[in-house]
């Protein structure tokens, strides 16, 4: 599976039809402008060296619009496969699934690809993003730590998920 490629159509549960595909190089103006509403921080965060980026898009008016995006990173030194998962839904559209869908496609891809692991350093506050992980269906914890919370998920059902602030020790 090349993740370049990939394209599927989806439904919010408010019945909207959002297509989730791969980023390509003709999104960098609409990213751009997605970019310029986020914060420094938030793009530091989660955008840096994205391995599989999603987008979820909806046509408006004859104009595809992006109402989300989602991404993961691979890490790789570590055994079992573990990759830094991170997404973000504009705010008019939350809500209504779009981080669930993205999440999930974005797990279909990576255990496909042979990724074991995803996990993520999410403001404690977070509380869309975290449910969007517990609600997954995959098994895995979440850890607080002050204001962020650790969250791993073990995408293979083997049971393998060692937090990643403890596995840089391993």
């Amino acid at each position: 599976m090349d993740p370049r490629s990939y394209a599927a159509t989806d439904k919010t549960r408010d019945g909207t039809f959002v297509r989730i595909r791969a980023i390509r190089p003709d999104d960098s103006g609409r990213l751009a402008d997605i970019f310029t509403q986020l914060s420094t921080q938030t793009i530091r965060a989660c955008w840096r060296d994205v391995h599989v980026g999603l987008l979820a898009t909806v046509w408006i008016d004859g104009e595809e619009r992006i109402v989300g995006l989602a991404g993961y990173f691979v890490d790789p030194w570590s055994e079992p496969r573990r990759a830094e998962v991170a997404f973000i839904v504009l705010d008019d559209w939350q809500d209504r699934g779009i981080g669930s869908l993205l999440f999930a496609h974005l797990a279909r891809i990576a255990l496909r690809l042979g990724v074991d692991v995803f996990y993520a350093l999410v403001s404690a506050s977070n509380g869309r993003m975290i449910r969007i992980f517990e609600r997954s269906g995959f098994s895995g914890e979440v850890e607080y730590d002050g204001a962020e919370a650790w969250v791993t998920l073990d995408l293979t059902g083997t049971g393998i998920v060692t937090p990643p602030a403890v596995a840089a020790y391993l």
